[in-house]
């Protein structure tokens, strides 16, 4: 049976793509469905908060592979989407990743967050106005 929030929230309308790049089955990054999604991202900016939404789904998820593809997912959206996408990564947003980084998940997920982490920090650095949750969680 859903539960009850699951009735009443409604799913990202990009959670299959989303799925799809992140999947358990991928033994590496699927770059393919990765450029699909950061060209709807500049495409439409609008659509940042969904993204984000379908994204954070992933990183919940118990599989570690999941998990890790969701981060490289990150990655590559923060590298090459506009700052829409960026405000739509909100502190409480980067308060999971510093939870990914303590390292319950295992410590492959635990490194490539904070890998994740370092790599934005140093992207960010001249931008600490702009986006301070890159800068701070680093």
């Amino acid at each position: 049976m859903a539960s009850f929030t699951s009735i009443f929230s409604s799913p990202s309308p990009f959670q299959d793509v989303v799925d799809s790049a992140t999947s358990e089955l991928l033994m590496n990054q699927d770059w393919t469905k990765t450029f699909e999604i950061i060209d709807t991202i500049n495409r439409d900016p609008s659509c940042s908060a969904d993204m984000v939404k379908a994204i954070k789904k992933r990183v919940g998820m118990k599989k570690t592979t999941v998990i890790i593809r969701s981060l490289q997912l990150i990655d590559a959206l923060v590298k090459n989407c506009s700052f829409e996408l960026h405000k739509a990564m909100s502190d409480q947003w980067f308060s999971l990743l510093e939870k990914l980084a303590i390292g319950r998940r295992g410590p492959e997920v635990q490194n490539e967050s904070l890998l994740l982490i370092q790599r934005c920090g140093k992207a960010f650095k001249g931008m600490q106005r702009e986006a301070p949750m890159f800068y701070r969680l680093y």
